[in-house]
């Protein structure tokens, strides 16, 4: 009995680039694969090109179409003095941790009412006499501890 034709595979490269390699041949693998690195190479260039670009536009720009700040002119070259009010050493200012009256807040910082008031006069305008404590957070001026 005679066999019919079959075409004898031969060991060249179209018989290893039809072999399957999972579900498809290893010719689209690397057709897939040299897309993608045609495509990772052509981002590359445009974003280079588009970087340098963009840099060489920064200095054809009119000085009218620029932000404010950037055509800024300073005629003074020392800094502003600042006056804060806690540079004076006999005094600083604390934030209150727990809200209380007048009396309790001199009474923690061993002050008297007075003493307090005389410090921080808008506090006596919205507390003294009226019953109400000094709500926590509120900035309180106090004197600076002795440290002897």
């Amino acid at each position: 009995m005679s066999e019919p034709n079959q075409p004898q595979s031969e060991g060249g490269i179209s018989s290893a680039l039809n072999k399957k390699m999972g579900p498809f041949p290893i010719w689209l693998y690397m057709v897939v694969v040299g897309l993608g690195v045609f495509l990772f190479i052509y981002l590359r260039r445009q974003n280079s090109n588009s970087s340098s670009s963009s840099a060489d536009n920064t200095q054809t720009v009119s000085a009218s179409t620029r932000p404010p700040f950037i055509n800024q002119v300073y005629t003074n070259t020392t800094p502003p003095e600042h006056s804060a009010p806690d540079q004076d050493d006999k005094n600083r200012t604390i934030q209150l941790k727990a809200a209380g009256t007048l009396s309790t807040i001199a009474e923690r910082f061993h002050l008297t009412k007075d003493q307090l008031i005389k410090l921080n006069p808008d506090l006596a305008n919205k507390y003294e006499n009226t019953g109400k404590k000094v709500p926590k957070g509120t900035k309180v001026r106090v004197p600076v501890k002795d440290p002897n």
